[in-house]
C-alpha cells in the first residue's frame, strides 16, 4: 500500500474546502438568481399573491463569507499541524491523516497505480453508497457511470478516464458524475481527479467527490417555474377565446339534441355535446394550474389525509392494486385540500402504473428521512418504471403516456406543494420500482418537538 504523505493530505484538504466554498458560492448566487426572479414575478401579482414570495434571509451572504473564511483558516492550521508531524514516527502521521480525512465534508478516494481503492472517507463512501470500497477497482466502484461537462457534454466512461488518468497523468477538473448507487438511486456528484506524482512516477490517482443532488434538483425546479411562468402567460392569452369557441358549439349542439328527431343525426350530435364537456373540464384544469393560487395555511394532521386519500383511491382498483400506509406521520403546514389532491393524483398515478405491470400491484406510502424542517414522505410502486429518457418531461403540463391522461396531475402536484413551499421530485425509477419524495414542511410543534424544545406557538410553519 502507497502511504499517503503530508504533501499529498494537504492538497487533499485544500482541494476538498476549496471545493466546498465553491459549492456555497453557487449556493449565494443560485438563492440571489431566485430572489430576483421572485421579486420581478411578485412585481407583476397581486398584493394578496406576494405573501406567498419567498425571501432570502438578510444573513444568508454574512454567513457564507464567514464559512468560507472559516475553511480558509482551517487549512492553514492543517498545513501548520502537518508540518509539526514531519518528526514523528510513520504510525502517528498515518493516524492523524485518517482522522483528517475522516472530518472532510467532501468525498475522497485514493487510488493506487493498478486502480484499486487504497483509501475512502466517510463522506466519500456516504456518496456511493458503499459500506468500504477498499480493494475494489474502479470498474467496480463507477460501474458504468458516465461523467459529462456540466453543460452535459459526455466525456465517458468514468472508470475508464480512471485509468486513462494513472497512464497519462491527465486531470479532470470540476465535472459532473451521472452515478447510480448499488441500490438503484440517481445521483449527481461533482468529481475531480489528478495523479498524483513523486519523482516523476504516478504513484496513484486522487478522487474528490462532492454530492450535487439537491442542487441539481434546484436547478430543475427553478427551470419548470420559469416554463410555468411562460405557460401561464400564453394561457391567459387563449383562454378566454378558446373558451367562448367551446360554450359555441355546446350550444349548436345543444340545440340539435333538442330539436332533431331520434336518430343518427341526434346521437351525433350527443357525441359532440359529450367531447365538449370534456375539453371544457380540461381546460378548467388547464386554467387553474395556470392560475396563481390564494392559500391559507394551517396545522394539517397528515397521518388520516392520507389514510382517507388512500381509502378513497383504492375503491377505483378494487382487488387489483393494494395501497397501504405504514409507520408514523408528524403533523405538517399546510393547506388540507390543496394536500388531498396532491395525495390523491399521486396514488392514483401510483396504482395505474402498479395496475399497468400485471400481476398483484403494490403500492406504499411511507416516511423518509426528513430534510431539515421538511417531512420526507414516500409513494412506491411496483409498476414497470420509468425510461430515463422520460424522466425530465414528468413534471412538464399535458406530456402522458397514457392513452386517456391529461397529463395534468403530477403538474398540479407540483405546483399545489410549491404553494405550500413544499417539493416532489422522482427518488428512484428502476424496473419494477418507481418512488415519488415529497417534502412538506414541519409546523413548529413537531420541529420543536423532534428537537426536544417546546414551541412557542403554532402560528407559523415556516
Amino acid at each position: 500500500m502507497n502511504p499517503l504523505t503530508s504533501a499529498t493530505v494537504i492538497k487533499i484538504l485544500s482541494w476538498s474546502l476549496s471545493g466546498a466554498g465553491l459549492c456555497l458560492l453557487a449556493t449565494a448566487a443560485w438563492w440571489k438568481f431566485r430572489q430576483t426572479w421572485r421579486t420581478r414575478q411578485a412585481n407583476n401579482s397581486s398584493p394578496e399573491s406576494d405573501r406567498d414570495t419567498w425571501s432570502v434571509p438578510e444573513n444568508v451572504w454574512l454567513g457564507l463569507m464567514t464559512q468560507m473564511k472559516q475553511q480558509k483558516d482551517e487549512i492553514a492550521e492543517y498545513k501548520r499541524r502537518g508540518i509539526a508531524q514531519e518528526g514523528e514516527d510513520a504510525d502517528a502521521k498515518a493516524a492523524w491523516f485518517r482522522e483528517i480525512l475522516s472530518r472532510l465534508p467532501s468525498g475522497v478516494l485514493f487510488f493506487d497505480p493498478q486502480g484499486r481503492v487504497r483509501e475512502a472517507n466517510p463522506a466519500a463512501r456516504t456518496a456511493l453508497d458503499f459500506a468500504s470500497p477498499t480493494g475494489l477497482r474502479a470498474e467496480d466502484v463507477f460501474r458504468q457511470a458516465e461523467m459529462v461537462e456540466n453543460d452535459g457534454q459526455p466525456l465517458g466512461r468514468a472508470a475508464e478516464l480512471v485509468e486513462q488518468t494513472l497512464r497519462q497523468g491527465v486531470s479532470w477538473q470540476r465535472k459532473v458524475l451521472n452515478y447510480t448507487t448499488p441500490g438503484g438511486q440517481v445521483r449527481a456528484l461533482g468529481i475531480t481527479m489528478t495523479a498524483v506524482r513523486q519523482e516523476n512516477t504516478t504513484t496513484g490517482l486522487l478522487c474528490l467527490l462532492t454530492d450535487l443532488t439537491e442542487i441539481r434538483e434546484l436547478e430543475n425546479e427553478l427551470r419548470r417555474n420559469q416554463f410555468l411562468a411562460s405557460l401561464g402567460e400564453m394561457a391567459a392569452g387563449i383562454a378566454h377565446e378558446f373558451k367562448n369557441s367551446l360554450a359555441t358549439i355546446y350550444g349548436y349542439a345543444q340545440l340539435v339534441c333538442q330539436s332533431a328527431p331520434a336518430g343518427e343525426a341526434r346521437d351525433h350530435a350527443e357525441n359532440i355535446v359529450e367531447q365538449v364537456r370534456k375539453l371544457s373540464g380540461v381546460t378548467t384544469e388547464f386554467l387553474a394550474f395556470a392560475r396563481p393560487l390564494e392559500v391559507n395555511l394551517e396545522r394539517v394532521e397528515i397521518a388520516p389525509l392520507l389514510a382517507a386519500c388512500a381509502a378513497a383511491v383504492q375503491v377505483q382498483f378494487p382487488g387489483q392494486v393494494e395501497i397501504e400506509v405504514r409507520g408514523e406521520f408528524a403533523p405538517v403546514w399546510g393547506e388540507p385540500m390543496l394536500l388531498e389532491r396532491v395525495w390523491i393524483n399521486l396514488l392514483r398515478n401510483a396504482c395505474e402504473a402498479a395496475q399497468a405491470a400485471g400481476g398483484t400491484g403494490r403500492v406504499v406510502v411511507e416516511r423518509g428521512a426528513d430534510a431539515g424542517r421538511r417531512q420526507t414522505i414516500l409513494v412506491h410502486d411496483n409498476g414497470s418504471g420509468i425510461a430515463p429518457e422520460l424522466r425530465d418531461k414528468l413534471f412538464i403540463p399535458f406530456f402522458t403516456t397514457k392513452s386517456q391522461g391529461a397529463g395534468l396531475g403530477l403538474a398540479m402536484a407540483q405546483k399545489f406543494l410549491q404553494c405550500m413551499k413544499g417539493t416532489i421530485v422522482l427518488r428512484e425509477a428502476s424496473p419494477g420500482r418507481t418512488c415519488f419524495a415529497v417534502r412538506i414542511p414541519l409546523c413548529q410543534t413537531a420541529r420543536a418537538s423532534a428537537a426536544g424544545t417546546s414551541p412557542a406557538s403554532d402560528a407559523k410553519g415556516e
